[in-house]
C-alpha cells in the first residue's frame, strides 16, 4: 500500500471512530495488523456508554389512569379507534395545541399496584385528568393492566 493511501486511511479512521483508539500509524485491515518494514497499526475498541442514546424517556409518577369508551368518536388526534385498540388520551396539559406533536407517540404505562405494563399510542386528549401525569386508557389497554372494577389506578409511565 502506498504511504499516501495509508496516511489517508489513518486520518479517516481517527476522524470517524468515536470510541476507538488508534495506537499506531499504519492502515487497518478488518481487525488485523498490517505489517511492513517500517510501521504497524492496531486499533483497540473501548467500551462506550450508549445508555443516553438508547434510553427511553424518564419515568413519570404520581398519575392515575382510568378507562374510556371510544363510541365511534374521532379522537383529538383525528382517528377513530375501536375499544380494543391500545391507545391513550393524555392529559390536556401535555397534549397542548392541535394537532399535538404527541399524537402517535408510544408510551409504556405501568400499574403501580400490580406491576403490569402496557404500551399504548397517544390518540386523544384527556380534559378530565386530575394532573399532567394522569391519562385515560382505552378499554383494551386498561383491561391488560387492571380490572375495570378498579376504576382508577395509580400509574407510572414513560415515553418510548
Amino acid at each position: 500500500m502506498q504511504p499516501f493511501i495509508s496516511l489517508a486511511l489513518i486520518t479517516l479512521l481517527a476522524i470517524s471512530t468515536n470510541g476507538l483508539a488508534v495506537t499506531s500509524s499504519r492502515a487497518l485491515q478488518t481487525g488485523s495488523y498490517l505489517e511492513s518494514d517500517d510501521a504497524r497499526l492496531s486499533v483497540t475498541a473501548e467500551p462506550r456508554d450508549v445508555s443516553s442514546i438508547l434510553a427511553p424517556g424518564p419515568v413519570n409518577t404520581g398519575g392515575f389512569a382510568t378507562f374510556f369508551n371510544q363510541n365511534g368518536q374521532v379522537g383529538a388526534c383525528g382517528q377513530i379507534n375501536p375499544d380494543s385498540a391500545l391507545i391513550s388520551a393524555i392529559s390536556i396539559d401535555r397534549f397542548g395545541t392541535f394537532p399535538s406533536p404527541l399524537c402517535g407517540k408510544k408510551i409504556e404505562v405501568t400499574n403501580v399496584n400490580n406491576g403490569k405494563t402496557v404500551t399504548v399510542t397517544i390518540a386523544d386528549e384527556c380534559v378530565t385528568c386530575p394532573n399532567s401525569n394522569s391519562m385515560d386508557l382505552s378499554i383494551g389497554a386498561f383491561d391488560s393492566i387492571a380490572l375495570r372494577q378498579d376504576g382508577q389506578i395509580p400509574i407510572a409511565w414513560r415515553f418510548l
